[in-house]
């Protein structure tokens, strides 16, 4: 356990998995590349469980999860050399309601394709998602769930990585040593921000 300030910090457990997905759900609820791949939001609902239940699964098995003791907020990160940031049921259910929810595989593999091109050739850590329940944003939470897994970049010097189509997002991470490498627009998709961190000594 770490704890940042009276925020203590533990991995998560995948006991958590159900609750942790909630928490995540609901915080990316009306993000702009969430809300362009699937405008119904009862079809969003469903996709964006099914998609960070698949998360915290490979996050369990092949990454690193985090979350704060109370639950409140959680982030999934991915190693070097990670492939697959999904599976388990959920992923395959997920595919499923992807390939029904019209038009929503083209513009994935729309989205998917402009971001394969602006990631990392370094060896880098994916913070593939972090959240924090909405009652409770504002408080640093999602700042203290993120920092074991920027000092594991920093105690093995690599890069830290992430995307995000949330504006205000962009100055949340360069407070925490992110600046932007690139930035996407692919199509009708949300403007994407590609932002990386440097290991810090």
């Amino acid at each position: 356990m770490k704890t940042s300030g009276e925020l203590s910090v533990v991995r998560a457990k995948p006991s958590d998995r159900a609750v942790l997905a909630r928490v995540l759900r609901r915080a990316f609820g009306n993000e702009p590349a969430q809300t362009w791949l699937f405008p119904n939001r009862y079809v969003r609902a469903v996709a964006s469980h099914l998609w960070f239940v698949a998360a915290l699964n490979a996050g369990f098995d092949r990454g690193r999860v985090w979350c704060l003791a109370d639950r409140t907020a959680v982030g999934v990160w991915f190693p070097p050399g990670a492939t697959a940031e999904l599976q388990g049921p959920a992923e395959r259910w997920l595919r499923v309601l992807v390939s029904m929810a019209g038009g929503a595989e083209r513009r994935r593999i729309t989205l998917e394709r402009a971001l394969h091109e602006h990631r990392p050739i370094e060896q880098h850590w994916h913070l593939a998602a972090v959240g924090t329940e909405i009652h409770a944003q504002g408080q640093g939470r999602g700042r203290a769930v993120l920092e074991p897994g920027l000092d594991v970049c920093d105690s093995e010097k690599v890069l830290a990585y992430l995307e995000t189509s949330e504006a205000r997002s962009v100055s949340f991470y360069a407070r925490l040593g992110f600046s932007v490498r690139s930035e996407i627009r692919a199509g009708t998709a949300p403007h994407v921000w590609c932002m990386v961190r440097t290991p810090r000594p």
